[in-house]
């Protein structure tokens, strides 16, 4: 993740707006990978990759878990922090001020989180390889992310307006996947969703339009509607799109110490 997208600004935006999580599928996505981690005797232990303002890691910490939690926006984090703190889960979780390359871990994991972040990297292949080695092994790393026709206009046009790194196609996704020594659990398309997510923000910030104003400054308010509009029209041009996979990590495999 970059600044100045993650700012203070976005930040305020966000609370404003009531998107509580950055990932479209919210929290509909945890009780599925509760449900695979299954009932262990000790806390699962879950790493939180691009953390953002908190969400995921409270509700993690909320089920039991035990949380470590990394991105690279002070911003961010300062939220993730006040959040954690209100709820009385600060011990819970462990934040750190970390990009992906930047990230050392100190124990395998059960869990890794890696939502709508791995967009952001300027190496996919070496990113994604790192934080799948921090899976134990029968670990499981959840993704969510970008696809994308190669060289659409209207693909760039999200590109330049998020600060991503043009998404690869479905395709070249699950052959990714297929590189790794994981299982694939489960790979869809959840562009209805990611859809849907952001036609409900338009909608918000149609109907809150002059308090964010008020609260964030006219330029902030312009950046989103840019960032919305193109959204909006690289996923009606049916050449963009969002996906959800599920890996686990196959035994055999040594993890990080």
């Amino acid at each position: 993740m970059r600044e100045p997208i993650y700012d203070d600004a976005h930040v305020a935006l966000s609370r404003r707006l009531g998107r509580l999580y950055n990932n479209p599928l919210g929290d509909r996505a945890f009780p599925l990978l509760r449900h695979l981690l299954g009932a262990g005797h000790a806390p699962p232990q879950v790493l939180d990759a691009g953390c953002g303002r908190g969400r995921t890691a409270l509700w993690w910490a909320q089920h039991g878990a035990r949380v470590t939690a990394f991105d690279p926006s002070p911003a961010m984090l300062r939220e993730a922090e006040v959040l954690l703190r209100d709820a009385g889960l600060s011990d819970a979780v462990s934040l750190r001020c970390a990009d992906i390359r930047g990230f050392q871990p100190d124990r395998p994991f059960d869990l890794v989180l890696l939502h709508d972040v791995l967009c952001y990297s300027d190496d996919q292949d070496r990113d994604l390889q790192h934080l799948a080695a921090c899976c134990r092994p029968e670990g499981l790393l959840s993704l969510t992310d970008y696809f994308g026709e190669a060289g659409a206009p209207e693909v760039r046009d999200v590109a330049s307006a998020w600060g991503i790194r043009p998404p690869p196609s479905f395709e070249r996704h699950f052959r990714r996947l297929r590189e790794l020594p994981v299982e694939i659990l489960l790979l869809v398309d959840t562009t209805r969703q990611y859809a849907e997510h952001w036609l409900e923000i338009r909608r918000r910030v149609e109907r809150e339009r002059s308090r964010l104003v008020d609260e964030v400054g006219t330029a902030a308010v312009d950046r989103l509607d840019e960032q919305i509009g193109a959204i909006e029209t690289a996923v009606q041009s049916r050449r963009f799109g969002h996906l959800w996979a599920i890996v686990e990590r196959r035994r055999g495999e040594v993890a990080h110490a």
